[in-house]
């Protein structure tokens, strides 16, 4: 601004109507908002998986390691249906191929997991004649034809509530994400217990926005699970569904627009760990939904429009055995740089 307006803007203000600057200050708040807004978009534009064009190697790995975990989540489901995910195992071959053709190695981790959850799919359907030749032809087209179990793994109650037990290195390595319970009714104070334990998680200016709504109605969670795909085929087993929400009416300026899924995530993983402490079953359920499934899960269960939703946690009591995808990790040298 040229300074000779800055005395008269000076003026202006101290002339002009309260309900005016008041309108004035909230279009100036909006307008920073848009153009910060319009970074985020823009960035993620630039960067994210393109439905629309073609991918590099870190972008077909993505997709790779987000297929292949869709099958193994099927292999470690309760009751597994002969046949799943055929369409899936089409996909991933050829995202594979398609990675290979681009440079990338076949000895990269997440590769080698994916070959190795195709051989297990391929492995567990043998016995039941499922699969149709064509696929089965499109998983030898990338994978040996040893016989391959790995698919899942085959944990019990006792090692999964003995683990959260011990010390944080053990508590956090027997931490599943878990898809098959007990039928049994879930002990509400137990919850209650857990999200008491992860108030401790650390906030913005310690502002605390974490909102958490704790549903067991099982009309309620049935029409939650209808919301949410990612819960097929065990969210009915569920003893209860959790809802983490952060309330964005503690935060303020346009630099804080983002910091409601920073802390809300923060208290989402620590939740997770103490419901693990707690002996519960816990599987953290994403809400990336459009503007149509989330007004209606707001509406279904009165969540205020100030509350931006984070998660959802699907809870329940542990069986006697059980299996959980393996879900490997990235190595700590992709990771982890130096400065």
């Amino acid at each position: 601004m040229p300074e000779r307006l800055i005395p008269m803007m000076s003026r202006l203000k101290q002339i002009l109507p309260r309900p005016v600057k008041a309108r004035l200050s909230r279009l100036k708040f909006f307008s920073r908002l848009l153009r910060a807004g319009f970074g985020d978009v823009t960035r993620y534009y630039r960067h994210a998986v393109p439905a629309f064009a073609g991918h590099n190697t870190r972008q077909l790995e993505s997709l790779i390691i987000a297929t292949t975990h869709v099958i193994e989540k099927g292999l470690s489901h309760h009751e597994m249906r002969a046949g799943f995910g055929q369409t899936r195992i089409t996909e991933l071959v050829q995202l594979i191929e398609r990675y290979l053709q681009s440079g990338g190695s076949r000895d990269c981790w997440s590769i080698q997991s994916a070959i190795t959850v195709l051989a297990a799919y391929r492995e567990v359907h043998r016995a039941n004649g499922a699969l149709p030749d064509s696929v089965t032809a499109a998983i030898d087209g990338v994978s040996d034809s040893s016989p391959c179990n790995e698919g899942y793994l085959q944990v019990t109650r006792e090692d999964i509530t003995a683990g959260g037990q011990g010390a944080f290195s053990v508590l956090s390595a027997t931490r599943y994400s878990i898809r098959d319970f007990d039928a049994t009714p879930v002990d509400i104070g137990k919850i209650n217990e857990a999200v008491d334990l992860a108030r401790k998680t650390p906030s913005v200016c310690n502002r605390q926005c974490w909102r958490v709504h704790v549903v067991s109605d099982a009309s309620h969670r049935t029409a939650m699970a209808a919301l949410h795909n990612g819960c097929r085929g065990f969210g009915d087993r569920a003893g209860a569904l959790l809802v983490v929400a952060s309330d964005l009416q503690v935060f303020s300026g346009t630099k804080e627009r983002n910091e409601g899924y920073v802390d809300g995530g923060l208290f989402s993983m620590s939740l997770l760990y103490a419901l693990h402490y707690q002996g519960f079953g816990a599987c953290a359920l994403n809400w990336c939904m459009d503007r149509k499934s989330d007004r209606a899960l707001r509406t279904l269960l009165n969540i205020s429009d100030a509350e931006v939703i984070i998660m959802l946690i699907a809870v329940g009591n542990l069986p006697e055995t059980l299996r959980v995808a393996k879900s490997e990790r990235r190595p700590l040298e992709d990771i982890i740089s130096y400065v």
